[in-house]
């Protein structure tokens, strides 16, 4: 339900996978039950080398074949199920053929066997000579060799394009900038925040085309091994993307956007609103970044119909430990003053939910179930 709200009432559209990940083609051959296809990209990640048909694998595709549980030092390496020399395996494949009528039609392989053969890793490709087949439920035969892409970054020797829409390619333009102008001496891994908006236009403006930004933080730890996070906005410009500016630590990045990231009317102006009064009320005096996340999901409505109150819900995280949080949520109800300006008139905290349609306040029953 809140994936639900958060979709009805932001105007932005989140960029996630947008031609996820682009390889070489090679001399790859796919045989599907009598039909033979030469077309198939390929990506590896978290174990999982998959084969796909289309645009990319998570919307636009045809169908894919997916090998799973790789191991982790697959780099140079030469994996082959069944082995005879390892008395237990965890191999599997699974074949997807996408149905209009059932979205996804996911089949779990059985009598399979494949040899893979992974060379050496560059600019976030690498070669795989492949060798198999699959007599059930599906008569599938896969020969031939591919340059399988490993994040959604497209580079070549060691120079990034900077007109791939991805956030792999977000975080990598934000851990390089970290290094051009930070004291950074490591960089964590595990990204802080990272997303990419496509911002709306108005009818007028329908013509040119949308506008394109994206946000990312990361923590580093400097020379003398003081913790820091550096946050910033970027926006892709002449078909570039480039940094817009770096706000600060004790910032969010709701409160301090780009402008103008949302339609100047209600409910959309109540975002920007609840993010500063997070940002001054909650985030700041509790620390920031080192014990409180930037917020989650946040779903904004009303105040489009007569004396209609307008609202904002926030989720975020209280740090326990590094890996340990409790969920928390803080509500704001908006009306308008006296000169017709909206103004937070109420805030309701984790164990107070708000109801837009009956315009009451509950108590919460999804309190820390992991939505934050």
């Amino acid at each position: 339900m809140k994936h639900l709200l958060y979709l009805l009432f932001i105007t932005t559209l989140v960029l996630v996978c947008s031609n996820v990940h682009s390889t070489d083609q090679g001399s790859l051959s796919v045989q599907v039950d009598g039909t033979t296809f030469h077309d198939f990209k390929g990506f590896f990640e978290n174990g999982i080398l998959t084969l796909y048909r289309g645009e990319d694998p998570t919307w636009n595709y045809d169908r894919k074949i997916s090998f799973w549980h790789m191991p982790s030092d697959y780099d140079g390496k030469t994996v082959a199920y069944p082995d005879t020399k390892k008395t237990f395996q965890n191999g599997q494949m699974s074949y997807d053929k996408k149905d209009p009528k059932v979205n996804l039609n996911i089949v779990w392989l059985k009598k399979f066997e494949y040899t893979l053969e992974f060379g050496k890793e560059a600019d976030y490709k690498i070669p795989v000579t492949i060798t198999s087949s699959v007599t059930s439920p599906n008569k599938i035969n896969i020969k031939g060799k591919l340059s399988v892409a490993t994040a959604g970054i497209k580079m070549k020797d060691g120079i990034i394009d900077r007109s791939f829409d991805h956030l792999d390619s977000i975080k990598w333009l934000t851990k390089d900038w970290i290094k051009s102008n930070k004291a950074a001496l490591v960089i964590q891994d595990k990204v802080e925040t990272c997303f990419m908006e496509k911002v709306n236009k108005s009818k007028k403006k329908a013509k040119k085309p949308h506008r394109l930004v994206a946000a990312c933080s990361f923590r580093f730890t400097d020379k003398t091994n003081q913790s820091h996070i550096a946050k910033i906005w970027l926006e892709k410009i002449n078909n570039q993307w480039q940094v817009a500016k770096a706000i600060k630590e004790d910032q969010l990045f709701g409160a301090h956007p780009i402008k103008p990231p949302f339609r100047n009317k209600t409910p959309y102006i109540f975002k920007k609103i609840s993010a500063v009064e997070f940002e001054n009320t909650i985030y700041q005096p509790n620390g920031g970044y080192k014990h409180i996340s930037e917020p989650g999901l946040w779903p904004c409505g009303g105040g489009q119909v007569g004396d209609q109150p307008g609202w904002c819900e926030l989720s975020y995280k209280v740090y326990k430990t590094d890996k340990e949080y409790d969920c928390q949520y803080v509500t704001y109800i908006f009306n308008k003053n006296k000169k017709s300006k909206w103004i937070i008139t109420q805030t309701l905290d984790s164990d107070q939910k708000y109801d837009p349609r009956k315009q009451l306040i509950k108590p919460r029953e999804d309190r820390n179930i992991g939505f934050c």
